[in-house]
């Protein structure tokens, strides 16, 4: 007898299988991995990351910049409470020595030394500024060490998350000046203040909002100037600290330019479009070849069947009347009982 539940032959291609099924999920899944890894490839800050393993952005992550309570004095020295104005300072040294970390950006003690760095940056030449720089500084080290690095010329890199434009002095239009915010190239996840004189030709508007507001960017930065101190400021969770950076014109290189030279060095925006065609090249092939797997099985399941019914043994197997032969018999049997 023919068996209704045979299972197909040895060498044919079962698409409804349950292994069949994980063997095109895992393609698929490889596809759209190509094209996270693409996406991911894009991205500056991933590629530097990758670049050095890692290791700058974890030895910042666990920099905690919060500001710890401080004790309320009410007539605290060199302060805005203070009762009576100190002397200015008589030199470079003296004014540095005034300089506090861990309170706000702009002090009335601390102008003096801000006309000093301010000075020192505007008057020095740019290459010169460099040659005298202590090289690319992280933030760990200006954060953990500022008396260390105050008053002396370092180079940051990173990117403008954020920026405005204060006057310094009202009375003075020449005292306005551009605070960046700036997240530090590698980590960690807190910025460096910058105040810069003016901002390179060409770099994207940074209009005076009243309230506070800031000038959304992302834009791809480097500063060398003179280090003030780390300053406090009032976030979302409460007050925290930054390295507070006097610069006159930061170094900007515009994301057209970066893009273009990135995409013939390393990953970049031109390697997107081949990537993306090599995947849906990948995808196309993985279909058509599903579909030539899945008409192959149901051939070889017809095959099959054909073959079995060639081996089947029909013997002993009765076959009744065809309808025809039926109709006839009973229209003889009707006239003979008429």
């Amino acid at each position: 007898m023919l068996a209704s539940r045979d299972k197909p032959p040895t060498g044919s291609f079962d698409y409804t299988s349950r292994g069949t099924k994980l063997w095109l999920f895992a393609m698929l899944a490889a596809v759209m991995l190509i094209l996270a890894v693409a996406e991911r490839a894009l991205d500056p800050d991933f590629r530097r990351r990758l670049a050095t393993g890692g290791q700058m952005a974890r030895s910042n992550q666990e920099i905690d910049t919060r500001l710890p309570p401080q004790p309320i004095i009410a007539s605290e020295p060199d302060s805005f409470a203070a009762a009576a104005t100190p002397p200015p300072p008589t030199g470079w040294d003296e004014a540095l020595s005034r300089v506090e970390d861990d309170t706000l950006f702009l002090r009335p003690t601390e102008r003096v030394v801000w006309q000093l760095l301010e000075q020192r940056v505007q008057e020095t030449d740019p290459t010169e500024l460099k040659r005298e720089s202590l090289g690319e500084v992280g933030f760990a080290q200006l954060f953990h060490q500022p008396e260390v690095y105050r008053g002396r010329v370092v180079t940051i890199r990173g990117t403008v998350m954020s920026a405005s434009r204060i006057d310094l002095d009202g009375d003075d239009p020449g005292r306005e000046r551009y605070v960046l915010w700036i997240m530090p190239a590698g980590g960690p996840n807190s910025p460096f203040v910058v105040y810069a004189r003016a901002m390179p030709d060409g770099f994207p508007l940074i209009q005076p909002q009243s309230g506070g507001r800031l000038t959304r960017l992302r834009e791809e930065i480097s500063v060398t100037g003179l280090m003030l101190k780390r300053g406090s400021y009032h976030a979302q969770d409460g007050p925290r600290t930054a390295p507070v950076i006097i610069a006159n014109v930061p170094e900007w290189t515009p994301p057209t330019v970066a893009s273009s030279d990135n995409s013939r060095t390393s990953f970049g925006p031109g390697w997107f479009l081949p990537i993306a065609l090599a995947a849906l090249g990948l995808a196309a092939a993985f279909v058509c070849l599903a579909y030539c797997l899945s008409i192959r099985g149901v051939r070889s399941g017809r095959r099959a069947a054909d073959q079995r019914l060639v081996a089947a043994d029909f013997r002993g197997v009765k076959v009744g009347p065809s309808a025809t032969e039926t109709l006839r018999q009973l229209e003889q049997e009707r006239s003979e009982s008429a």
